[in-house]
């Protein structure tokens, strides 16, 4: 038996049990069998396109993919309520499942945007969008790959983002949100536990 063999029947039955725990959670329900993998695409992979949210739904709905990953406030072509109320029943329309990321939410590494202000209010403002998809966790992450090799060590990012959770954690509890870390090159899997 080859490698990828083998970690194709290990995995398989792991990701399955996975899946139908309920752990994955999304604002339509799933439009596939039990034991299926989902397939999708974050937006950010085609980019250069210039496309916005009902593009890409119209897209991965084309290919007949399961989902699509839209970023905070690049891939909407608003962040009016009636606009996103508008992006969620189109994707359940299309069968398309939606999740959502509002980028780096870490103010010590140079992809924090000052312009968001605080991590705390971006998360909270972000959030007003995740909550209006009908969605329950929004995707963000520290950093970049050069951050491991900064002027900062790279535990000083992960306390700067610990702190900014902690203030924002309240109102994402409130609104019944999880924020969800993403590997982003500049932590681990053990740096995040």
């Amino acid at each position: 038996m080859r490698r990828r063999e083998f970690v194709a029947a290990a995995a398989l039955p792991a990701l399955s049990a996975w899946h139908s725990s309920g752990a994955v959670q999304s604002a339509q329900p799933a439009s596939t069998s039990p034991g299926r993998i989902r397939l999708g695409y974050d937006a950010y992979s085609i980019r250069d396109l210039r496309w916005h949210d009902l593009r890409h739904i119209d897209y991965a709905a084309s290919l007949q993919l399961d989902a699509v990953q839209l970023s905070i406030p690049g891939d909407f072509e608003s962040l009016d309520p009636d606009h996103l109320h508008k992006v969620r029943e189109y994707a359940a329309l299309k069968g398309v499942e939606l999740s959502v990321g509002a980028g780096c939410i870490c103010p010590t590494t140079p992809a924090w945007d000052p312009g968001n202000g605080s991590p705390e209010l971006y998360l909270a403002r972000n959030a007003t969008v995740v909550t209006e998809l009908g969605l329950k966790f929004i995707r963000v992450f520290i950093g970049a790959p050069t951050d491991r090799h900064g002027k900062l060590p790279v535990e000083a990012h992960i306390e700067s983002t610990l702190k900014g959770l902690r203030a924002a954690r309240g109102r994402m509890m409130d609104r019944g949100l999880k924020v969800a870390i993403e590997n982003h090159g500049d932590s681990t899997a053990r740096e995040l536990r």
